[in-house]
C-alpha cells in the first residue's frame, strides 16, 4: 500500500478512537500486532501486549485514568511507517495527579493493517505514583 493509504489507514483509527468506536479500532489491527506502550514502569498501561487481545488487555485498564485530552496533532507516513503527534491529557484517578505530553506513537502495516504500535511520551512526571 501506498504511504497516503497507510496514513489514511490510521486517521480513520484514530478518528474512531475518538467516537468511541473501538470495534473499527480492533479491525485496523493485524492479529499479530504487537502493541508497546513505553512509558512509567508503575503506570498499568506499560508493556508489550500480544495479539488482538493483547491489545484489548491495554485498553481494559483506561478504567484507572480520566483521559481529558486525546487530539491528534498531525499524521506523517513514509512507506509502511506511520507517526502519530498526539496532545495528550489524563488524570490518574488513585493519586489524582494530571499529566500532560505530547504522545508519538510509531507503528508499522502490513498489508493495509497495524503490524507494530509504540507509544513514547515525556515521562519526567510520573502520576501513577
Amino acid at each position: 500500500m501506498s504511504a497516503e493509504e497507510n496514513r489514511k489507514i490510521v486517521q480513520l483509527a484514530y478518528e474512531a478512537f475518538n467516537r468511541g468506536e473501538m470495534n473499527v479500532v480492533f479491525d485496523s489491527l493485524a492479529d499479530d500486532i504487537v502493541w508497546t506502550n513505553h512509558s512509567w514502569e508503575s503506570s498499568p498501561k506499560r508493556g508489550v501486549f500480544y495479539g488482538k487481545s493483547g491489545v484489548q488487555q491495554f485498553f481494559s485498564n483506561f478504567d484507572q485514568f480520566e483521559m481529558e485530552r486525546f487530539d491528534v496533532k498531525d499524521i506523517v507516513a513514509v512507506e509502511d511507517t506511520v507517526i502519530v503527534l498526539v496532545d495528550y491529557k489524563e488524570t490518574v484517578k488513585a493519586t489524582g495527579k494530571s499529566f500532560e505530553s505530547t504522545l508519538v506513537h510509531l507503528m508499522t502495516l502490513r498489508d493495509g493493517k497495524l503490524a507494530t504500535w509504540d507509544e513514547y511520551m515525556d515521562d519526567t512526571d510520573n502520576p501513577w505514583e
